[in-house]
């Protein structure tokens, strides 16, 4: 069950009505429910009188500008940079019997977010003629990434060489297809990348390789802050992550792929090398956000986990174990306190509810934005309402206690 939620009315949680002194600028986003990892297992419970609750008192918490920001526009990181050029001739040629059509970019040849792009091909004539196609990208610039549901902005080196071959008529002809290098000769070519900052900006380099073939062959490798990853058609697709701190002498990555195939008489042959190295800057702030359970819950599960990122913290409320299909308000307390009725624990003070309903699975989630520059103390706790044969009965999960610095 997937919902998108901000205050006012959206998706499936909506906010309720609140005194006029409580604050309600909270924004909230819910996402498809996950299983939380080692989470204990709770004791269901029949449940409690929902007229027995104690009266719930607003409070004058004030959290505003906290979430009515929490949905801020993405920022885009500062102060890096990325290039790439061809550090030898970067082509690709093919040939159908004695016809050969072959392309290729010099040394030093500016790579772009667009490419370049080479493109050599020969078709015979009719639908069902030989044909034989070869190409080869190289790209090299800023990226748009999501890490740990964090948008921010990386930069990435990439090359991609294919080729293919058809041959459903002649019994005699030789179909081939190649990567070139320098001089025009079949084999690997290389583009260098080089991604630098203003300051000392560390992060993480990621390599990756995949390389296939079918009647033919193909490799690629990626070569950046002392590590080498390599990978040959027959193999598996590989990647590796090394951390390292860019600054303005700037790192160096050569990414180097190639490809031959060939095809006598009929049948279909091909070959593919696909290589990239991404610089991801790590998030400015770290462990802003604490989150620890509180009171103990007489049903429902419900657990929390912060993340950082450029934009600031986020916290995945994630609650299981609840009532299927079933209505549940997800309540905010600027203390904690909690009042116990028949076992289940509900606070005295609450200064937001968001409604929202469980899937089939008795599961829902939420992830709460938190801009940076805020610091404050707040709790959270879920409560599911329960049809019964007269009246609603109610089960109230855990309390979780959150705690966010400046």
């Amino acid at each position: 069950m997937r919902r998108r939620t901000t205050f006012r009315s959206i998706g499936r949680r909506t906010m309720l009505p609140l005194p006029a002194s409580s604050p309600s600028t909270l924004a909230t986003t819910n996402e498809t429910a996950k299983p939380p990892l080692g989470a204990r297992r709770a004791q269901p419970s029949a449940g409690t009188d929902v007229a027995k609750q104690p009266q719930m008192k607003p409070s004058s918490l004030n959290l505003t500008g906290f979430l009515a920001v929490s949905l801020l526009t993405t920022a885009v990181a500062g102060a890096q940079s990325g290039s790439g050029t061809t550090k030898t001739a970067f082509g690709n040629v093919v040939q159908l019997g004695t016809k050969v059509d072959r392309h290729s970019l010099k040394t030093g040849t500016r790579l772009t977010s667009l490419g370049p792009i080479v493109t050599s091909s020969v078709r015979g004539r009719g639908i069902a003629s030989p044909r034989v196609s070869a190409t080869s990208k190289a790209t090299a610039g800023a990226v748009d990434l999501v890490v740990g549901r964090v948008r921010k902005t990386g930069y990435r080196g990439f090359v991609s060489d294919v080729g293919v071959l058809y041959n459903r008529i002649s019994r005699s002809l030789t179909v081939d297809a190649a990567t070139t290098g320098n001089g025009g000769k079949a084999g690997s070519h290389t583009c260098r990348f080089v991604f630098s900052a203003t300051k000392p900006t560390p992060g993480t380099l990621e390599l990756e390789g995949l390389a296939l073939g079918r009647g033919g062959t193909a490799a690629a490798s990626v070569a950046a802050a002392g590590k080498v990853l390599s990978v040959q058609a027959g193999g598996s697709s590989k990647k590796l992550l090394v951390r390292v701190t860019l600054d303005s002498r700037g790192l160096v990555a050569l990414v180097s792929t190639s490809g031959l195939a060939r095809l006598r008489g009929r049948g279909r042959a091909s070959y593919q090398s696909i290589a990239s190295v991404t610089f991801v800057p790590d998030d400015p702030v770290k462990n802003r956000c604490k989150v620890a359970v509180g009171a103990q819950g007489c049903g429902p599960l419900l657990t929390g986990v912060a993340s950082s990122g450029q934009l600031g913290e986020s916290i995945r409320f994630e609650l299981d174990r609840a009532a299927k299909t079933a209505l549940g308000l997800q309540m905010f307390s600027p203390d904690g306190k909690t009042v116990p009725v028949q076992g289940c624990p509900l606070f005295r003070s609450v200064v937001f509810v968001a409604a929202f309903q469980t899937d089939g699975r008795g599961k829902s989630s939420a992830v709460l934005r938190i801009p940076k520059g805020l610091g404050f103390t707040f709790s959270v706790g879920d409560v599911i309402l329960i049809p019964a044969s007269v009246g609603v009965r109610f089960a109230s999960s855990n309390t979780l206690d959150v705690r966010c610095r400046k």
